[in-house]
């Protein structure tokens, strides 16, 4: 799961991911996997590429479950 570049992550945790957006507090909260940090990058438009990070599930389980919420800070 690729994140834009103006999302920081606040705290990760084992099944549970916090991120800030300017406006909003998002929460992930995972079952069934494992899930990393990774580095990654962004290309909005041709030859430009901006650092960014994304979250990479392992699963453990045979079945995985991703809950997102989001609320207004």
């Amino acid at each position: 799961l690729h994140l834009h570049p103006e999302i920081e992550i606040l705290n990760a945790t084992d099944g549970q991911i916090l991120l800030a957006l300017s406006n909003f507090d998002i929460c992930i909260k995972v079952s069934g996997a494992k899930v990393s940090i990774e580095d990654a990058t962004w290309h909005p438009q041709f030859g430009i590429t901006i650092k960014n990070k994304k979250l990479s599930f392992l699963f453990t389980q045979s079945v995985m479950s991703v809950a997102i919420t989001w609320k207004n800070k």
